[in-house]
């Protein structure tokens, strides 16, 4: 069955589920979730439903992963209502959304440019206890950075510096850089690397040629300011 998921045969999948349980075999939820999984990444969104209409009437208890995977199809569909609707059934039901719950909707409301629903959305996850993880600061920073609220983005960076998490894609904070200099906020970009060189993450080159084009820019350049700020960091 997952060769069949995997080759893209979710019918198929679904045709196997069928003969098992003519054979007398009974499919657990991880067998309906591989189909369901393989339905909604080959984005056959009706197979989809139907897989998790079956699974409910054959008696089954969708679990975080059923609910996670059947949210980000509906996701896809940009049901986002929809969507949200799920989560608040899945805690009905007792069963507890975790971040992967709360990165699929924040995927889809950053595809949209929905600001105010992602900051709603990260009150929730306080509300229910759960903490962004590396992919929900990225997705945050990135949605505020293209959306000029450049000093949001920035307080998401300083975070997320704070907590040590490993793996932030320094092209993220690079971009923000660049965005803070056409701002006019070139002092709050240059507090934001050396922030950046004390935990040991170095901007990439686009970041400190912005620094250096929008310093340069002004009618008296800092040399000295800028030779500290190069002798604190690393470039690799």
């Amino acid at each position: 069955m997952r060769f069949l998921v995997k080759g893209g045969y979710s019918n198929d999948a679904v045709d196997v589920l069928d003969q098992m349980k003519s054979d007398g075999i009974k499919p657990d939820i991880v067998c309906y979730n591989l189909v369901l999984k393989g339905a909604v990444d080959s984005r056959d969104f009706a197979l989809a439903d139907k897989v998790f209409d079956e699974l409910l009437l054959y008696g089954l208890v969708p679990d975080i992963r059923t609910y996670n995977v059947y949210i980000d199809g509906l996701c896809k569909q940009g049901k986002m209502e929809a969507g949200s609707k799920m989560v608040a059934s899945m805690q009905e039901l007792g069963c507890k959304p975790d971040v992967a719950t709360f990165n699929t909707l924040l995927a889809a409301l950053s595809k949209t440019g929905n600001m105010e629903g992602a900051r709603e959305l990260t009150r929730e996850m306080g509300r229910n206890g759960i903490g962004k993880d590396m992919q929900t600061y990225e997705m945050l920073i990135k949605l505020f950075t293209s959306r000029g609220e450049v000093l949001e983005a920035c307080g998401l960076v300083e975070e997320l510096l704070h907590k040590r998490l490993d793996g932030f894609d320094v092209g993220v904070a690079g971009n923000l850089i660049c965005r803070l200099c056409r701002s006019g906020l070139t002092d709050k970009a240059v507090e934001l690397i050396v922030h950046m060189a004390e935990r040991n993450v170095c901007p990439g080159f686009g970041a400190w040629e912005a620094v250096l084009f929008s310093w340069g820019s002004r009618l008296e350049f800092p040399e000295t300011a800028f030779m500290g700020l190069v002798d604190s960091v690393q470039i690799e």
